[in-house]
Order: structure tokens, then C-alpha cells, then sequence
């Protein structure tokens, strides 16, 4: 498909109010053993000194501001203004092992044909006092050989954690902005589905971070965005049987997250949600039963303080 050149990659960070977060994450970048021939920062129309901080790195990082125009948008025009042969997209608060790059150019040289290489992650779960505390409880990440299956249930991995040929990426349109929240599983579902092959490196070289201003962390909008993705994505895909079945269980799974999600924000309405889980798909995952106890318990003793 391609003739490899090492380090032949543009670093695509899409940010918009990240002054939190984006000096540690471009410093990972910085600090790689392998350094990517471009990196770009994508500002979209930051409030804050996002900018100011990213301008301390000039040369080395090119900083472009565009109207507001949501995530999808920056990484796609990163990408545009870029022609290295391999592309990374990696979001203003997520991390890089200083080896990842050096990783990942190693699997791709080891197989040509491949046109995305993703890497193992680890999850870090902001804490009350601000601090991140490495969570393994998280879904774990497929290999090649399950990626598909694992792509019909879930989405397997961040953009941090990917390396995508820009081949590839031009030749399914990039990013779709439509599913703002679940635009990475679409991604990676399209890649799938035009026959993309997937390589990976089944070693820690990415750090995903999750806190309260993540965009994921909106449990309804994220719901509704993954069952509008599973219509256009999936559903087309499977059998009169798979939809009665598949489609079901998949379903009643997203509501379950869902609920899951809202517990862990604290946000109302967790305890409805996981029963339309239950009541989609009542033989699915009967760890549904005790949690939905714990909640109505939980509910109760609310109600009598």
C-alpha cells in the first residue's frame, strides 16, 4: 500500500479551551524517541490562554485558530494542511509514552500492508482532588483478529492510541462531524468497512484522561449519538436475525453505559435509564439486576433524609 518512511508523521491536536491540559500533552510529544515531522495545533476559537500557551512552542508546533467549528472540523483541516504520510490525532489532554511513536512506526514497517496501527492505553480517572488515578477496570483493547467483532459492540480505542495512513483518511472523508461524541468509533467502523487494515502494539503507549470537561462525559447526548451511529453504521450491516438479536443486546447495552455514566456524573434519571436497559434486553449482562438494586436502594434512602 505505501513505502514506509520512519518518523514521516503529522501530529494533529485539535483544542479548544485546553490551557489545562495541552503543555503536558505537546511536551509528550516533544519528549518522543521518535519525533514526527509536523505538528499542528488546531485552535478552535479558545476563550482561554490556550493559544498563548501554545505559541511558546514555535517552531517546533504550528498553531492555526479557525472559527468554531466543533472537533471533527480541526482534525479534519490539521490533517489538510499537513502531507506527512502518516497522520496522529491526538487530543489536547490525552499522553504519549516517549516510545509511542517509535512503537508504532516499528509495527507498521513490520507490516506494509496495514493502513492504521493502533497502540494498548491506559485510562486515568480524574480524582476529587484533581489528581488522575489509573483505572483498569476499562474495556480492554482488541486484537486485530477480534477488531472487527469488537467494532459491531463498541468503539475499542481513543484517536490518542491510532496512527492512520493519510491514504486511508482521504480515502473515507476524514473525520464526519454528524457524530460529534462518537466520531472516533465512526472512524474507525468506516476504515473497517473499506477494507483498511488494522496492525497494533499491544504495549501501555497512551494515556487516555477522563474528567469532568470531557465531551464524552454527557451521557444523553453521547446515547442518542450512539444509537444515530449503530442506524447508519450497523443496523445496514446485519442480517434479519442480527437485527432482532445483535442489534437488541447492542442497544440495550448502550443504554446500560448510559446509566452508568450518569450514576458516575451524579446526573438524575441513571436508575430509568438502566431499567430501559434491562427491560430492552432482560437476559443481557445480569449484572444490570444489582446495579439497578443499588440504585433504587440508594434512591430510597435519598428519599427518606
Amino acid at each position: 500500500m505505501h513505502s514506509l518512511a520512519l518518523a514521516n508523521v503529522a501530529v494533529v491536536i485539535p483544542a479548544y479551551n485546553g490551557q489545562q491540559y495541552i503543555e503536558e500533552t505537546l511536551q509528550s510529544v516533544l519528549n518522543q524517541t521518535l519525533q514526527p515531522r509536523e505538528i499542528v495545533v488546531v485552535d478552535d476559537s479558545s476563550t482561554d490562554d490556550t493559544a498563548s500557551i501554545v505559541r511558546r512552542f514555535a517552531p517546533r508546533v504550528t498553531l492555526v485558530t479557525r472559527q468554531r467549528s466543533g472537533v471533527s472540523a480541526a482534525r479534519n483541516y490539521g490533517a489538510s494542511i499537513t502531507d506527512s504520510e502518516w497522520l496522529a490525532f491526538l487530543d489536547q489532554d490525552d499522553l504519549w509514552e516517549p516510545k509511542n511513536l517509535e512503537r508504532q512506526m516499528e509495527a507498521v514497517a513490520a507490516s506494509p500492508e496495514a493502513g492504521a496501527c493502533y497502540a494498548d492505553r491506559r485510562i486515568l480517572v480524574q480524582q476529587p482532588d484533581a489528581s488522575f488515578r489509573y483505572d483498569p477496570s476499562r474495556w480492554p483493547t482488541p486484537t486485530p483478529d477480534e477488531l472487527g467483532a469488537t467494532l459491531l459492540e463498541r468503539c475499542p480505542f481513543t484517536p490518542c492510541s491510532v496512527l492512520v495512513h493519510r491514504d486511508a483518511f482521504l480515502a473515507i472523508g476524514g473525520f464526519d462531524g454528524r457524530h460529534n461524541g462518537v466520531e472516533d468509533w465512526d472512524f474507525w467502523l468506516r476504515l473497517h468497512f473499506a477494507g483498511v487494515r488494522f496492525t497494533w502494539c499491544p504495549e501501555v503507549l497512551v494515556a487516555y484522561r477522563v474528567h469532568e470537561s470531557n465531551a464524552t462525559r454527557q451521557a444523553l447526548r453521547l446515547l442518542a449519538q450512539s444509537l444515530a451511529l449503530v442506524e447508519q453504521n450497523i443496523r445496514p450491516r446485519l442480517t434479519r436475525w442480527q437485527r432482532l438479536t445483535k442489534l437488541r443486546s447492542l442497544r440495550s447495552r448502550l443504554y446500560a453505559d448510559a446509566a452508568l455514566l450518569m450514576r458516575e456524573n451524579k446526573t438524575p434519571g441513571s436508575f430509568a435509564l438502566m431499567l430501559r436497559s434491562i427491560a430492552r434486553h432482560p437476559w443481557r449482562d445480569r449484572r444490570r439486576y444489582r446495579i439497578a438494586a443499588h440504585m433504587l436502594v440508594t434512591r430510597l434512602r435519598r428519599l427518606r433524609l
